[in-house]
């Protein structure tokens, strides 16, 4: 399975293959007070679209309640408090538990506005999601917002419905949401980026 983690050293530069559409992957990291960005091409392998969306297919009619079709397994997403997210209005934190719980990492997490200086990252796209992946995005209504501030609100990817909906599991607020791509729009949202995250062993 593509990892977005192998061969991200300093300024190196690598060819990566990953399932979806060629695209372009960083990482910002600070390290010893200097910035070092290191660029590296996303070389995309193009499958068969119905292979695609099955590999990471949900079904989902309302609630908290999430089918993962190609897993063939029903979860009810867990609420901030059920996280053991520390108060409301903290969506990275909880972007975090939730998909530690779901099996997955980051390099390091942080604030949604420091996310893409530790961790590899594509401007958004939906071709390039995959399951388990940060969206972070601009929200209007935070109250974190500040100048040059971009990213202010955080979600997890969490899989495509048979009509090709994408679905985002979320804190906003004290509320915990499955939202689409659509409803987060509707609200306002503008995604900006995708943080990548590196599947872990479930044994850990």
């Amino acid at each position: 399975m593509y990892s977005p983690l192998k061969g991200l050293i300093g300024n190196s530069y690598e060819t990566f293959s990953q399932r979806f559409s060629t695209n372009e992957l960083f990482l910002d990291s600070k390290i010893e007070g200097d910035t070092i960005s290191s660029k590296n091409k996303l070389e995309g392998i193009v499958l068969d679209s119905t292979n695609q969306i099955f590999e990471e297919q949900i079904a989902y009619n309302g609630g908290m309640k999430i089918t993962f079709v190609d897993k063939d397994t029903t979860i009810k997403i867990p609420t901030w408090k059920q996280l053991g997210v520390k108060k409301g209005d903290m969506c990275s934190q909880y972007a975090r538990k939730l998909a530690f719980k779901l099996g997955y990492n980051l390099t390091k997490s942080d604030e949604t506005w420091n996310l893409h200086k530790y961790n590899p990252w594509v401007q958004f796209s939906e071709d390039s999601l995959s399951r388990g992946d940060f969206i972070t995005f601009y929200n209007p209504k935070s109250k974190y917002n500040r100048k040059g501030r971009k990213e202010t609100h955080t979600a997890i990817y969490l899989g495509k419905d048979e009509e090709g909906e994408d679905y985002f599991a979320e804190q906003r607020g004290t509320q915990t949401k499955i939202s689409t791509l659509e409803e987060l729009r509707k609200d306002g949202m503008t995604p900006i980026k995708i943080i990548k995250t590196e599947k872990r062993n479930l044994s850990q």
